[in-house]
């Protein structure tokens, strides 16, 4: 019988899917877990690798870390370009943001069991006491996310949909505030409903040129 022999692209390829998979599994107990008390076997086994492809890829857990922290990131940032490109009124997009927030809450909810809330905010709070080098990668994230949100509120000023008094930056920082306050408060009270009300109450630092 042929077989087909092993290419370089083949190996580039089985390669990228391992370290695929250990990032993921990484993600996922990570979020759920929580870092500290996830260790590299037992994302090497959520994986289905041996260790020593682990090694391959991140000499060190904290390597891993800052690993999935830009893989977060990454997801995040996408969506944020996505609403920043949007047509339509920034403020639209910025309510409606809040409450993807929701119904992502409420998926989560009704497939997992569980509100695990925002994997950046719940790696944030664990990691904030701790010295160490994700710190600075994790600052940087929020600057980011803090600048996308800030990005957004100056397109509601000069589109008319945000009145032209709103301060960008304190309004993105509260934002963001909200943002992670809902995490922490639908990991914690796990209930769907508790957040809907804070995505509405949310709206009013939004406010319209009549408001």
């Amino acid at each position: 019988m042929y077989t087909a022999p092993v290419t370089r692209s083949a190996s580039r390829a089985e390669a990228a899917d391992t370290q695929d998979r250990i990032l993921d599994a990484a993600r996922g107990l990570f979020h759920r877990r929580g870092y500290a008390a996830v260790g590299v076997q037992e994302i090497c086994r959520e994986a289905g690798v041996v260790k020593g492809s682990f090694y391959h890829f991140f000499s060190t857990k904290e390597e891993l870390l800052e690993a999935v922290i830009d893989r977060n990131w990454r997801r995040q940032n996408a969506h944020l370009e996505r609403l920043r490109q949007a047509p339509g009124p920034a403020r639209e997009r910025l309510t409606g943001y809040l409450r993807g927030i929701v119904g992502h809450a409420r998926r989560m909810h009704r497939e997992n069991g569980q509100i695990l809330g925002c994997d950046l905010g719940t790696i944030a709070c664990e990691l904030a006491p701790l010295a160490g080098a994700p710190q600075p990668r994790l600052r940087t994230v929020m600057r980011r996310w803090l600048r996308s949100l800030e990005q957004l509120i100056e397109q509601g000023r000069e589109d008319g949909s945000l009145d032209r008094g709103v301060d960008p930056r304190a309004t993105a920082e509260s934002m963001l505030a909200v943002i992670q306050g809902m995490s922490v408060l639908g990991r914690t009270l796990d209930r769907p409903a508790v957040l809907d009300r804070i995505a509405t109450a949310a709206a009013r630092l939004l406010p319209t040129p009549e408001a």
